[in-house]
């Protein structure tokens, strides 16, 4: 529910704003526990401790290599794991407009 602008709510659609609930497909296998909303992308954190991102990966901001460079172009419409974490549980997220960051358990 709210605004999808940048693919920020995870669901792929060329709706800006919805106001319904709409449940994540792929998420149904892989509950989160947090969820944290920035300007243009979201960040989640999985119940198995995994950092899970999507919306506007302009300038790296996701996490995801391939984003690296990009401007505004590029999206990411559906949650996925940030691979820099492979091997970490996350302990906890944050989001804001231009980074998401991570505190991981050692």
């Amino acid at each position: 529910m709210g605004s999808n602008y940048k693919a920020k709510l995870g669901i792929e659609s060329n709706q800006l704003f919805t106001g319904e609930w709409t449940l994540i497909e792929s998420t149904r296998s892989c509950p989160f526990k947090r969820i944290a909303s920035g300007g243009i992308h979201s960040s989640a954190l999985s119940n198995d401790g995994r950092a899970f991102t999507w919306g506007c990966g302009s300038d790296g901001r996701l996490g995801h290599a391939e984003a690296q460079g990009h401007r505004y172009l590029y999206k990411e419409h559906e949650p996925r794991p940030i691979d820099l974490f492979n091997n970490q549980q996350v302990a906890s997220i944050a989001t804001s407009y231009y980074h998401m960051a991570a505190i991981v358990v050692q």
